[in-house]
C-alpha cells in the first residue's frame, strides 16, 4: 500500500506544472475563445454621470480597459429595477433611461 502511494505521488508530481505553467496555458485558452460576461450591474452606475465606460475605474470592476485586458468578446449588461420603485410608468421610464445610458456609454467608450 505504502510503496503504490509513493509511487502515485511521485507521478503526480512528475507531472504537474509549475504555476506560471499553468497561467501561461490558461492566458492562452482565454485569449483563443470567445469569452462572454452575461451579467453586469453596470447600468446603473452609469446613469450617475460620473461613470466613464471607456476609462479605468477605481471603484468598479467593469470597464473597457479591464475587458480587453481580460480578453472579453461580449459583454451583457443587466437592466435592474428596484421594488422600491411603484408603477409601470416609473418602470418603463428608468428601465429606458438605463438602456439609453449602455448605448451612449457603449459609443462614447468606442471613439
Amino acid at each position: 500500500m505504502c510503496v503504490s502511494a509513493c509511487l502515485c505521488a511521485s507521478l503526480f508530481f512528475a507531472f504537474s506544472a509549475s504555476a506560471d505553467d499553468i497561467a501561461e496555458r490558461a492566458k492562452k485558452l482565454q485569449f483563443s475563445s470567445i469569452v462572454l460576461d452575461t451579467h453586469a450591474d453596470t447600468p446603473q452606475r452609469m446613469l450617475t454621470g460620473n461613470f466613464d465606460l471607456g476609462k479605468r475605474d477605481k471603484e468598479g470592476h467593469v470597464d473597457i480597459p479591464r475587458m480587453r485586458e481580460g480578453g472579453l468578446n461580449a459583454q451583457f449588461f443587466s437592466i435592474f429595477i428596484s421594488g422600491e420603485f411603484s408603477g409601470h410608468r416609473r418602470y418603463n421610464k428608468l428601465s429606458t433611461r438605463l438602456i439609453s445610458s449602455v448605448k451612449t456609454s457603449s459609443n462614447i467608450a468606442r471613439t
